[in-house]
């Protein structure tokens, strides 16, 4: 495209890409529109020039008023090389670009353009600028990394290296900060390059990701270290590298991180056991270690265990949440395993972590249920003969509270097996719970009349089970009425007021519990000293309810005739009836005959079928 134009001082110019050629007071201009200095040429000569024409690409005509000039563009290749060596850049990269030269060398010499553009930016502490240039030209990261000396590790032999180490500018302070920042920008947009590389299954290569992130780690260590910890979440970083670099800056915190990411989880947990008790350190206390092994699930569960005794140590309660936290993880934890942890090294501890699973998870398992009640006897007895020398034992009742209320409502223990884990000569009140488990009402009786003498117990704990044994109001009374001259553990004291036949408690329990208790097993048992008017009322409500039920079954008997009376006429007149079916007779369903094999359905209405037809309306109305 040609563009002329005309001003009032007589200016004519045009344009020819990537040149403006003009005429100004004494000569001819060219210029071009990038860079600082737009000046490519002048043409003294050429100055009574009145008029400027493009007559083709490269070519423009200059007429005086008796002359007439052709002015044609340089090859391109020898522009480049003068303004290479002028250091005109950007001119030689536009120049290039409409060069009709073949498409791969014509990327390739832009490349190696920007490439040294780049370079004189760098040099010329231009830093931005710079790595625009070399992100344009695609350079491998490295060799921009290794114009930072101190931010690669390791010297690496690059033929293709864009500035050679001896040229790259000593940079200090406000400039060093300016190239840091220059450089980050850069290395965040490979590294996203990069990852998308991985993602697509590209070609692409970890050790560079690893570089990468390295030095942009060391980049935010010396320019803001709030990216620190972003950065490490995603940990492609080198680890002894980084670990040197974060140690250095005293960067416990993010250490902390990159551990994690690499999945050193004994290093860092070995960090975090060594600066818990510094006072000052950002790593002090219980916590970190805590929230740390909360989050490394079964599969670390040795390294867990190892780490977790210490803080169960130092601090027990808080420690324990390492194992009772409402955190996924933590509930996977494999809780056989965690029990027999706490059981071989920290006792103490075992009861408040199966409450914790038992009653907050609701853990149904009958081996747990069955160890937090062996725990708790182990406790409460322990306490009991604390007690029994005179020491002050707070936390005993409490404790026997939470231990027979489990015996009373739990439906997850197994009682033969945990009936062992009490003794007979003390904690009867629980042996009771647990007998009456397993259904032994004579032992169960026997404990509550003979040994506390408690009848209201003996009463309620008869009421509980009536529906299920009516034979236990029976044995409550004989209990009463036929005392064992032996306790029933050695050892342990009977009941004054039961080592005799109780008359008064057993007439009471006669009287307010008459239909409950047979008289046929019971009156051979009852003393000789009981008048016959104490057991007045027992016996009238026997007899009231003996006659009740006897007139009760002959009602019933009688309405039992009296239908089956009825079913019999009914079936009678049922038998009476007939019907006819001759040659002549249809079904009215197929309108066939019947034949002398065809079986029959008769309706209410005296309608005689087929069976079949009968089937199929059947079949039809339940579709």
């Amino acid at each position: 495209m040609v563009k002329s134009a005309i001003g009032s001082s007589g200016f004519f110019s045009v344009w020819d890409e990537p040149f403006a050629v003009g005429r100004t007071k004494n000569t001819i201009e060219v210029r071009s529109l990038v860079g600082k200095d737009t000046l490519v040429q002048s043409i003294p000569e050429l100055k009574n020039t009145r008029f400027l024409v493009r007559s083709d690409k490269g070519i423009i005509f200059a007429a005086a008023s008796s002359e007439l000039w052709c002015i044609r563009l340089v090859d391109i290749r020898m522009q480049r090389q003068e303004l290479l060596q002028q250091k005109k850049f950007q001119l030689a990269i536009e120049l290039t670009e409409i060069s009709e030269e073949d498409g791969v060398d014509k990327a390739q010499t832009i490349r190696q353009i920007r490439m040294l553009y780049a370079k004189e930016l760098f040099t010329n502490k231009e830093f931005a600028a710079a790595m625009k240039e070399f992100e344009k030209a695609n350079i491998d990261p490295y060799d921009v990394i290794r114009l930072f000396p101190s931010l690669v590790p390791e010297p690496k032999n690059t033929t293709d290296a864009v500035v050679p180490p001896s040229s790259v500018p000593k940079l200090e302070d406000h400039d060093l900060e300016n190239a840091y920042l220059a450089l980050i920008e850069f290395l965040v947009q490979a590294r996203q390059r990069e990852v998308v590389k991985l993602l697509d299954t590209k070609s692409s290569s970890k050790s560079l990701l690893e570089i990468i992130d390295t030095t942009l780690l060391k980049c935010y260590l010396q320019t803001n270290d709030a990216l620190v910890a972003p950065l490490l979440r995603l940990n492609q970083c080198h680890l002894e590298e980084s670990e040197k670099m974060l140690k250095k800056h005293n960067k416990l915190s993010e250490l902390i991180i990159l551990y994690d990411g690499k999945k050193k989880h004994k290093k860092a947990l070995t960090l975090l056991k060594e600066q818990a008790n510094i006072k000052g350190s950002v790593l002090q206390g219980h916590k970190r270690t805590i929230t740390y092994l909360q989050s490394l699930g079964s599969d670390n569960l040795p390294l867990i265990f190892e780490f977790a005794d210490w803080v169960l140590t130092e601090n027990p309660m808080e420690g324990l949440t390492i194992f009772t936290d409402e955190l996924i993880a933590v509930e996977a934890l494999p809780r056989a395993k965690v029990l027999d942890f706490l059981l071989s090294k920290h006792k103490a501890l075992v009861i408040p972590y199966l409450e914790h699973i038992i009653f907050e998870w609701n853990d149904t398992n009958t081996l747990r249920h069955n160890a937090l009640l062996k725990q708790y006897s182990e406790q409460v007895q322990r306490l009991l003969a604390l007690q029994a020398k005179g020491e002050e034992t707070p936390e005993l009742q409490p404790l026997r509270a939470k231990m027979y209320k489990m015996l009373e409502e739990s439906q997850h223990y197994s009682p033969d097996r945990v009936l062992d884990d009490f003794p007979s000569t003390v904690l009867l009140e629980e042996r009771a719970l647990i007998l009456g488990r397993l259904k032994k009402h004579e032992e169960v009786l026997a404990i509550y009349i003979q040994v506390f003498g408690d009848v209201d117990k003996a009463k309620a704990y008869a009421e509980a089970k009536y529906e299920d044994d009516k034979e236990v109001f029976n044995i409550l009374l004989l209990t009463i009425l036929k005392p064992t001259q032996q306790p029933p553990y050695e050892g342990v004291t009977l009941h004054p007021d039961f080592l005799r036949p109780n008359k008064d408690v057993a007439v009471d329990l006669l009287n307010t519990y008459t239909i409950k208790i047979d008289p046929t097993k019971i009156i051979e048992y009852l003393p000789d000293d009981i008048y016959m008017h104490e057991l007045k009322n027992y016996f009238e409500t026997v007899a009231r309810t003996q006659m009740n039920e006897s007139h009760q079954r002959k009602i019933i008997r009688g309405l039992l005739q009296a239908e089956a009376a009825r079913l019999r006429a009914s079936l009678a007149k049922e038998k009476n009836k007939s019907f006819e079916i001759n040659e002549s007779t249809l079904c009215p369903e197929c309108r066939k005959r019947f034949t002398n094999e065809t079986a029959l359905v008769r309706y209410p209405n005296g309608q005689v079928v087929h069976l079949s037809c009968y089937d199929r309306v059947v079949s039809a109305t339940q579709q």
